[in-house]
């Protein structure tokens, strides 16, 4: 904000104010914390470079989940309230959410409407603006638009951290699972050439589609890697087979194929988190 009103302690206006003298000061866009600290500027370009100076230096350069020292990601936030005794329940409430996973960080705080510095700071810390039972200026929310910023307001506490947990989960990157849908034991080796073989062999589970990944064992031993290029039925191709069947598989990859092997079909499938 901007100090519009400068009083002494018995209310008369000064224009400067020398250390640890009681003041009065006029002019903020949110109500400072008990306790805050605050620093004078000349003018408010030299206040938002410093705030965003500021930003960038407590939150790494990435997305609103950044990768910290620790190898864990934080999820940026605003956190904005009505009134004071709100936020800093609010505050007290997220400090307790899980976070084995993905660090919370409240960069800033405050009470009041969301202004155009909270979307400028959001921005510059690749954050998102949680608000409770406030406003936003219609010209915040213009430069929030423009700026890709994200604002979010809740009006009960109970849905507002319930919101702030799945935002914190969906900013995870998805996790990659294998699920396994096929098995076949080959029973004979056709032609091995190169990075290419064909085997024959019965289908022992689940089923086996032409282009599925395969992983090929032997006992607990690990033979290689590859994919079904073509699979064949008495000598006819066909899109998939089912168990208890016998196929030809046309087998592309790693590793030499042995009578007796177990061949495993699977797919490799994006988990993502806190999706509703």
């Amino acid at each position: 904000g901007k100090a519009k009103i400068l009083q002494d302690f018995q209310y008369r206006n000064i224009s400067i104010a020398l250390p640890s003298a009681p003041v009065v000061v006029v002019g903020f866009e949110n109500a400072p914390q008990v306790g805050e600290v605050f620093k004078s500027f000349p003018d408010m370009d030299s206040a938002l470079g410093y705030l965003e100076k500021k930003a960038r230096k407590a939150v790494p350069e990435g997305e609103a989940a950044a990768v910290v020292d620790s190898g864990k990601k934080t999820f940026n936030i605003i956190l904005k309230a009505d009134v004071q005794g709100s936020l800093g329940a609010i505050q007290e409430v997220l400090k307790g959410l899980p976070q084995d996973n993905i660090v919370l960080r409240v960069i800033s705080g405050g009470v009041g409407e969301i202004t155009e510095n909270d979307v400028q700071l959001a921005g510059s810390a690749k954050a998102m603006i949680i608000g409770f039972r406030i406003k936003s200026g219609k010209h915040a929310v213009d430069v929030a638009e423009r700026a890709g910023v994200r604002v979010v307001i809740f009006e009960v506490i109970y849905e507002l951290i319930q919101g702030v947990r799945k935002f914190m989960e969906r900013s995870r990157e998805p996790q990659i699972i294998r699920r396994d849908v096929g098995k076949l034991k080959v029973l004979v080796v056709f032609i091995q050439d190169q990075n290419r073989q064909i085997v024959g062999g019965r289908i022992i589970a689940g089923e086996l589609q032409k282009g599925l990944r395969l992983e090929v064992r032997r006992g607990e031993d690990f033979i290689g890697k590859g994919k079904i290029v073509n699979l064949q039925k008495d000598k006819k191709d066909i899109g998939k087979g089912k168990v208890g069947e016998e196929v030809g598989i046309l087998y592309e990859g790693e590793g030499r194929i042995a009578e007796g092997d177990i061949l495993t079909a699977f797919v490799q499938e994006q988990q993502r988190f806190g999706e509703i």
